[in-house]
């Protein structure tokens, strides 16, 4: 149902954030 789309959205957001966020973390340091 709808709950569970945005459960998968969600964790799909969550690991594009994660990926944008700890790439550029790990280049700099």
């Amino acid at each position: 149902s709808k709950e569970q789309n945005l459960d998968e959205l969600y964790d799909e957001v969550i690991a594009e954030l994660l990926d944008v966020f700890v790439s550029p973390s790990a280049v700099k340091f």
